[in-house]
């Protein structure tokens, strides 16, 4: 088995190279070039000390090193983020640089699972540092789809971006699960806060902090924007795929929509029942007219069985239909549950324990209004 030591090295010195290829894409006048330096030398500093110490077990050494790792890809990142918020996400490799921050900060999930995969995560790398690399992905992503949002409001976010709000949100649940289960925002009427006073209020609520208060606005914001973007996509505003229609009222469209399946039941799709016994001695017209018959059943066969299939590739057609529209309906409802939950958690956090801290909670309402207009509430 590959030796802890030699996965961090390997780890580090891809990490090298990556920097040293930003290095070379970046310009001499460049604050960036100074900071990746900076952290050339660390990751330097960092194998060697790996190196060093040959003698130290993964308890004495490993971890240490491993939130030294998670420190300079977080740094490294940070400076890539920086220049996406400088260009305002509009260079032609912004989805790319995204993919990249995003897939850096997640390969030190994937690095500890692989060193400890008995150990958890948070055990592993610290609450902290596992909250601010799921912190880190939500956030970079809200920023980018604020700011693709914003430019042209009126149309909403293109379709095909939709899933970096997904993504974003997961990526912020998760934060606010770190440390505990926030089970809120699942069953957001499941958990009763007690009055023991400001502080045990927030942290019963799973608020550690204001990054903790900023990632509920965001997640709500970002399902708001989700909701609505659908909305202007398919032209019905704020609206919910399948939402007008009853079940019962799909199924009566779906059936007079339907081919009858039943319409030619009565045409058989076998070949006519030819004579194959007791005459071998058959007159030419006669087995000539047979094979005439033959030919033509056979055909009318064919024929029936095109129409059968092609009814059934409708019927499947419809089917796979509703089950897409079923299923974009079912993941934006989950969407407006949990930003109800999150913004409704917010909301109460800014009134209650941190009424004195100057939290604006005007645009939460607001967007609290518009899911309850849905009646998703």
């Amino acid at each position: 088995m590959e030796d802890w030591r030699d996965t961090l090295r390997v780890f580090c010195g891809n990490i090298r190279d990556d920097i040293n290829e930003r290095i070379g894409q970046t310009s001499d006048d460049s604050e960036s070039l100074v900071l990746l330096h900076a952290y050339k030398e660390k990751t330097s500093t960092i194998i060697n000390e790996i190196c060093e110490k040959e003698e130290k077990t993964w308890n004495d050494h490993g971890t240490k090193l491993l939130k030294e790792i998670s420190q300079l890809i977080m740094d490294v990142t940070y400076v890539k983020e920086v220049q996406l918020v400088d260009d305002d996400f509009q260079a032609e490799s912004t989805e790319l640089d995204i993919k990249y921050i995003i897939d850096s900060l997640t390969s030190l999930e994937k690095l500890s699972k692989s060193l400890r995969p008995e150990e958890e995560l948070v055990l592993c790398l610290g609450s902290e540092i596992v909250e601010c690399l799921r912190w880190r992905k939500g956030a970079l992503l809200y920023m980018f789809c604020h700011t693709v949002y914003h430019r042209n409001p009126t149309e909403g976010l293109p379709i095909h971006l939709l899933h970096y709000l997904e993504d974003g949100v997961d990526y912020l649940v998760s934060m606010l699960k770190t440390r505990c289960e926030a089970s809120w925002i699942d069953s957001p009427d499941d958990q009763v806060i007690k009055d023991d006073g400001d502080t045990l209020q927030l942290i019963q609520q799973g608020i550690f902090s204001d990054t903790h208060l900023l990632a509920l606005m965001y997640c709500g914001e970002m399902c708001y924007w989700h909701t609505t973007s659908w909305g202007m996509a398919s032209n019905h505003p704020m609206s919910i795929p399948g939402k007008a229609e009853s079940k019962g009222e799909s199924k009566n469209k779906a059936d007079s929509n339907s081919p009858n399946p039943t319409k030619n039941k009565n045409k058989t799709l076998e070949p006519s029942n030819i004579d194959k016994g007791g005459c071998e001695k058959v007159s030419q017209r006669t087995k000539d007219s047979q094979d005439e018959k033959v030919d033509d059943d056979q055909r009318d066969s064919k024929s029936d069985f095109s129409k059968t299939d092609s009814e059934s590739n409708s019927r499947l057609s419809e089917k796979h239909g509703s089950d897409k529209i079923l299923e974009e309906s079912s993941r934006i409802l989950k969407l407006v549950g949990i930003g109800n939950a999150c913004l409704k958690r917010y909301i109460s956090v800014a009134h209650g324990p941190l009424a004195s801290a100057g939290w604006s909670t005007d645009r939460a309402e607001d967007i609290v209004f518009q899911f309850q207009k849905l009646n998703m509430s």
